[in-house]
C-alpha cells in the first residue's frame, strides 16, 4: 500500500522508467483508480511522433494500459475518460484510435480543446478514472 492513510485503502503508483514530475501515475483509493494525464512524452523527455495525433494517441493509450495494469485494471474498468486536444480537427483520428481500446459499455467521456499541453509538440493527453468493481459486470 501507499504511504498515505486517510482512513481508506490507498495506494500510490509511479512507473519506473517513465518520464514524469512530482506526481503519481495512479492513485487507488479503495476500488477507485485515478490516473494522471498521459502524453506522448518518451522516457528521455523527447516527444513521440511530433505532428501525428493518431500515433501520439496510440502511444498514450499504450502507456495508460501500463498504468492501469500496475493497479490490476484494464480499459474495461475505465468509467470516465478526459481527452485534451490542441488541434480540435484531430478529434476524428484520435476517436478512431480510442475505439480500438474500448469495448461497450463505454466510459463517460469529455473532450477539451486546449491551446497547448506541457510541450508545444504534444497534441493529445488522456486521463481516466477506473472502478475496479466494474469488472464483474463488464466482463461477465
Amino acid at each position: 500500500m501507499g504511504d498515505h492513510d486517510a482512513g481508506a485503502d490507498v495506494e500510490f503508483v509511479s512507473l519506473p522508467g517513465a518520464y514524469g514530475g512530482a506526481y503519481s501515475h495512479a492513485v487507488r483509493v479503495g476500488n477507485v483508480v485515478f490516473c494522471s494525464g498521459v502524453t506522448a512524452r518518451e522516457p528521455d523527455g523527447s516527444i513521440h511522433a511530433p505532428g501525428d495525433a493518431g500515433a501520439q494517441a496510440r502511444y498514450c493509450l499504450e502507456r495508460l494500459r501500463s498504468v492501469l495494469q500496475s493497479v490490476d485494471c484494464t480499459f474495461a474498468d475505465v468509467v470516465k475518460m478526459t481527452t485534451y486536444l490542441t488541434r480540435p480537427e484531430d478529434r476524428a483520428i484520435v476517436g478512431e484510435v480510442r475505439r480500438g481500446y474500448f469495448q461497450p459499455p463505454l466510459p463517460a467521456s469529455t473532450l477539451v480543446a486546449v491551446a497547448q499541453l506541457s510541450h508545444p509538440d504534444l497534441l493529445v493527453e488522456f486521463d481516466v478514472i477506473a472502478a475496479i468493481s466494474r469488472r464483474t459486470s463488464a466482463r461477465s
